[in-house]
């Protein structure tokens, strides 16, 4: 029955040219806790794989999900977010997230987009490629002008951005509240800085 209704599935995505994001193989194994074996109680991932080269799906859009008694417990106790339940899941999460990210911006023609988080204090920076979607964070203390004062503590109440434009796709402008506009700066410097950020007190 289950393999009827994937295939019925499969040919109303076809009929309307619904992209699929995912194939995922649920309960599709479980690990035992006393002897460490890995047990496929509905048998082997062949099914997985042959709805997966239909969809012509590559081998990382794919995803088999266990048994989860963590998952189960977490269900029943209403604790979210919670480490060993989530953990099988984030791998999923995080596919489908980039995808829909892809779709999105493709559909504007963009590999890149910037805009301000005021709640972390710091400039939000997206790059697409055709496989990846990337996101950086910036924190807007190593972006503040030199003259501006860095005491008290940096945070949204200092001198922050008005306005955040890019510029092609190697860099960006900034304007700030105290006047100065047109602050320029280089993208993958803005990249580097936010895989290597300065000490807080810097």
């Amino acid at each position: 029955l289950d393999v009827v209704g994937r295939e019925r599935g499969l040919g109303l995505l076809e009929h309307f040219r619904i992209p699929t994001l995912a194939l995922v193989e649920n309960m599709a194994y479980l690990d035992c806790d006393s002897c460490g074996t890995r047990h496929r109680l509905f048998g082997d991932d062949s099914a997985a794989a042959r709805l997966a080269a239909r969809l012509r799906l590559a081998p990382t859009d794919t995803f088999a999900l266990p048994f989860s008694l963590a998952l189960r417990d977490a269900n029943e106790h209403r604790t979210p977010n919670h480490d060993a339940a989530d953990a099988p899941f984030a791998p999923l999460a995080a596919h489908c997230a980039a995808r829909l990210l892809r779709a999105q911006y493709a559909l504007r023609h963009l590999a890149l987009d910037a805009s301000l988080d005021s709640s972390a204090d710091a400039l939000l920076l997206r790059r697409f490629t055709r496989d990846h979607a990337d996101e950086y964070r910036i924190p807007l203390a190593a972006l503040r002008p030199p003259s501006q004062p860095t005491s008290p503590p940096r945070g949204p109440t200092n001198d922050t951005p008005t306005r955040v434009a890019l510029l092609g796709r190697r860099a960006l402008s900034l304007d700030w509240s105290s006047g100065l506009k047109n602050d320029i700066h280089d993208i993958d410097a803005l990249i580097h800085l936010a895989a290597h950020p300065p000490p807080p007190d810097s």
